[in-house]
């Protein structure tokens, strides 16, 4: 059985959401991959971003095409207990991932990411 590859833009030059001032990879320099859920860990834990996998390598609206998750920003208002609660999450999340400007001991002031894979596939026209 073939394992459920994560249908993803990605793009190594951009870290912790800054590039030295220069904004050209922020839109430029974007590839199109299918990860294990491990890779995509590994690749937001090394700080790099994803997105939705793309018609070039230009990342714009007019450009996305196809990905097969959800991604959930929690920045404030929800408790990692909360959103563990959700009905939504109790059946369909593949993982958490804790933004590295706050340790996982802080998980009520937390921000984090929620992800959900493979639940369906959306196609962007």
């Amino acid at each position: 059985m073939q394992e459920n590859r994560i249908k993803v833009a990605i793009n190594p030059n951009i870290v912790d959401k800054h590039i030295k001032g220069n904004t050209y990879y922020l839109g430029n320099g974007w590839k199109n991959v299918e990860l294990t859920v491990e890779e995509l860990i590994a690749h937001v834990l090394d700080g790099h971003p994803y997105c939705a996998q793309l018609n070039s390598d230009n990342r714009a609206a007019k450009n996305y095409r196809l990905t097969n998750l959800i991604s959930i920003d929690v920045d404030a208002g929800t408790t990692l207990g909360e959103a563990l609660d959700h009905e939504f999450s109790q059946k369909h999340l593949t993982v958490v991932i804790f933004s590295k400007k706050r340790p996982p001991r802080m998980i009520e002031s937390s921000k984090l990411a929620m992800i959900f894979i493979g639940i369906f596939r959306c196609r962007f026209y």
